[in-house]
């Protein structure tokens, strides 16, 4: 895990602690940024976890036609 998205997370978690009380529109701004990088964050991570597997498999299927099977 990046240390910029562990930073965001200990924000995020910093805000749903504070939140005892009624939150202030500056909290509920800050929270909604938060929660919308880390969807972003989250979006791109996939699309490299799914880019990193095709990339995989295609290592592995070409590994085996030079090895001749």
């Amino acid at each position: 895990m990046k240390l910029e998205t562990m930073m965001m997370l200990k924000e995020t978690m910093e805000i749903i602690r504070d939140l005892n009380h009624k939150p202030g529109k500056d909290e509920k701004k800050r929270l909604s940024e938060m929660i919308d990088r880390l969807g972003e964050m989250e979006e791109s991570c996939e699309t490299k976890k799914k880019e990193w597997k095709k990339e995989r498999k295609m290592k592995r299927k070409g590994s085996t036609d030079e090895i001749g099977y």
